[in-house]
C-alpha cells in the first residue's frame, strides 16, 4: 500500500463536511498521513505544524515542508487538500523535484479558483500535471474536466456515512430543553449562508403553521446569515429553533427526531453545493428529504427525497409529506437503502484501488 500524505487546512476539530470527508478517508487507508494546520488538529498519523509567514506568499513555507516530510517519511504520493494554495506548492514540488501528487475537489473549491484568469491559469496547470484527481461527485468531477482534468485522471470518491449510535439521554436533554413533546420537528443542518436557502424555509413554514400547528423549525448550524434568519423568523416565535453549532452527537439525535429533513440551497455561481453529506446523515437516519436540484444535491439525494424551486414549491411539498404519513415513509424508506452505497467503508475501499492502480 502507497504511503500518502495529505496537506489540508480542513481537519478535525474544524467543523464541516470536508474536514470529515478527509477524516474517513484517512482513518480507512493506514498509510495516509495528514500534515495540518488546523489549531487543535491531534491524532495518529497526523503532523500538526504552521505553514504560513509575514511575506508573500503566506503558504511559502510549504515548498520546504512537503519535501522535508515525503522524504523522512517515505511517501509516494502528495495530495493537495486545496486545489488553491496547496495545489500550488505541490505543483512547484512535482516540477522542481518529480513528485507525484493528487488533488481532492469538493465543487466550491474548483468554482472559486475561476473567479480571475490568474487563478483559472493556475488551477489549470495544477489539475493537468496532477496524477490523480479525486471529485465528491459526478458534479464535481465536471467541473474538474472543464478546468483542465485529464477526464481518465478523475474519480468519483463520495462522502460517506457510517451507523451513528445516540444515547438515549440525550435525546431526553434535548427534548426537555426545548420542550418538544408532542412537537412535529422540521430540520435543516447547514452552514447559515445566504445561500442555503434557509430564508425561503422559514416562509414556507409561516404559509403552513396554522395547519400544523405543533410544527417546530430546528436550524443547527452557525454562521453570517444567523443574525438575519433570527430576525426573519421573530415573528414564528418559538416555532424557530437556532441550536449553533452543536456536537456530532446532539445532531445525529435531532436527526432522529425530526420528522423531515429540508435543505434547499439556492444558485450561486462560486459558493457552489459540491455533494451535501448532511442529506446522506439525514437518510441513514430513515428522514424524508426536500431539496433542490442545485450542484451536487441531486446525486446525494437520489430517490429519498422531493425538488422544489420555490417557498411556494416548499410549503406544498411541506404539507404534502405532513399529511401524507405513506408518502413520508416510502421515501424514508428508499433513503436507508441508498445510504448503504455511501456507506465509508465502501468508499475508502474505492479509494484504496484507486491508490493502488496509480501505484502499479
Amino acid at each position: 500500500m502507497a504511503k500518502l500524505l495529505l496537506i489540508t487546512s480542513d481537519w478535525p476539530p474544524r467543523m464541516g463536511g470536508v474536514a470529515n470527508y478527509y477524516y474517513g478517508l484517512h482513518h480507512n487507508y493506514p498509510e495516509a498521513i495528514v500534515l495540518t494546520n488546523v489549531i487543535g488538529a491531534q491524532g495518529e498519523r497526523v503532523i500538526k505544524t504552521s505553514w504560513t509567514w509575514p511575506g508573500w506568499p503566506k503558504w511559502l513555507p510549504l515548498l520546504w515542508l512537503v519535501p522535508y516530510w515525503k522524504n523522512k517519511l517515505g511517501i509516494k504520493f502528495l495530495a493537495a487538500g486545496e486545489i488553491l494554495p496547496t495545489g500550488t506548492a505541490l505543483l512547484l514540488t512535482r516540477l522542481t523535484f518529480g513528485r507525484p501528487y493528487l488533488v481532492f475537489l469538493h465543487g466550491l473549491d474548483i468554482q472559486l479558483a475561476q473567479c480571475n484568469f490568474w487563478k483559472r491559469f493556475l488551477s489549470r496547470q495544477i489539475l493537468k500535471r496532477s496524477a490523480g484527481v479525486i471529485a465528491n461527485s459526478n458534479f464535481t468531477a465536471q467541473l474538474a474536466v472543464a478546468a483542465g482534468a485529464r477526464a481518465g485522471s478523475v474519480e468519483v470518491i463520495y462522502p460517506s456515512v457510517s451507523p451513528q449510535t445516540v444515547r438515549p439521554e440525550v435525546i431526553v436533554d434535548i427534548k426537555q430543553r426545548y420542550q418538544l413533546e408532542n412537537r412535529i420537528i422540521i430540520l435543516t443542518v447547514a452552514r447559515l449562508v445566504e445561500r442555503k436557502g434557509i430564508t425561503r424555509v422559514i416562509e414556507a413554514i409561516a404559509q403552513v403553521e396554522e395547519k400544523f400547528n405543533n410544527l417546530v423549525y430546528v436550524i443547527v448550524g452557525d454562521g453570517p446569515a444567523k443574525d438575519q434568519l433570527a430576525k426573519q423568523s421573530s415573528r414564528l416565535k418559538s416555532r424557530v429553533i437556532f441550536t449553533g453549532a452543536i456536537l456530532d452527537e446532539e445532531k445525529f439525535a435531532w436527526y432522529q427526531l425530526c420528522s423531515i429533513f429540508i435543505l434547499t440551497p439556492l444558485p450561486d455561481k462560486t459558493d457552489v453545493e459540491g455533494f451535501g453529506i448532511v442529506y446522506l446523515e439525514a437518510q441513514a437516519a430513515g428522514r424524508a428529504i426536500i431539496a433542490s436540484r442545485v450542484g451536487g444535491v441531486p446525486e446525494a439525494v437520489g430517490e429519498a427525497g422531493i425538488f422544489i424551486n420555490s417557498a411556494a414549491e416548499l410549503a406544498a411539498g411541506l404539507q404534502r409529506l405532513l399529511s401524507d404519513d405513506k408518502a413520508k415513509l416510502n421515501l424514508a424508506a428508499i433513503g436507508r437503502s441508498q445510504s448503504k452505497k455511501f456507506r465509508t467503508a465502501g468508499q475508502a475501499e474505492k479509494f484504496n484501488k484507486y491508490i493502488k492502480n496509480l501505484n502499479s
